[in-house]
């Protein structure tokens, strides 16, 4: 029984693949020929003719519909981002750095509520008053004044290096005779 079925649709196969397929490909070459000639002309005059190929008239090329999101972001919201202004400026973005001591980091927030931001938790093992934490956020400061990535302009040096302003006015302050309770 299976080897009967089996034999037929091979039989069937092959009269599809031999005769019928090729009658229906080959034959009718000229048809294909035009047909598809006629395709590949109508594409050469919805290219060329209809839009026109020409220079943009615009600075930004646009690729997608208006209110694609990709196109509302170039022609909407661009200068809402500081990195897109500083590049039409030609000036480098720089990203504020600051360092924050004496807190421990604990999230007691609520997550759904984005305006609970929680509570401030303070470090109690943190004391600012000691001559090696001073030495060492000095030094700190230091270190950071000297990266290749840093770019100290202005007041930001006043701002935020304090420590180093700190020291250095307490030094003008009291010259060379700095008291022990300092720990400068």
């Amino acid at each position: 029984m299976f080897c009967g079925l089996r034999d037929r649709a091979s039989s069937c196969s092959r009269v599809f693949f031999e005769r019928v397929l090729p009658n229906v490909v080959i034959a009718p070459r000229y048809l294909w020929i035009f047909t598809l000639g006629g395709v590949f002309a109508c594409a050469l005059v919805a290219i060329f003719h209809h839009p026109g190929v020409r220079l943009p008239d615009q600075e930004d090329f646009q690729l997608f519909r208006r209110d694609h999101y990709f196109e509302r972001y170039d022609r909407q919201f661009r200068s809402a981002f500081g990195f897109e202004r500083a590049e039409k400026r030609d000036v480098s973005m720089r990203m504020p750095l600051r360092f924050v001591w004496g807190l421990r980091p604990e999230d007691d927030g609520d997550r759904l509520d984005p305006s609970d931001r929680g509570r401030l938790h303070l470090d109690p093992g943190f004391d600012m008053a000691t001559k090696d934490a001073q030495r060492w956020l000095l030094k700190f400061c230091e270190d950071v004044r000297k990266q290749v990535c840093i770019d100290l302009v202005g007041l930001f040096i006043l701002v935020h290096l304090y420590v180093q302003l700190y020291s250095s006015i307490l030094l003008l302050l009291y010259d060379d005779s700095i008291p022990d309770q300092l720990h400068i």
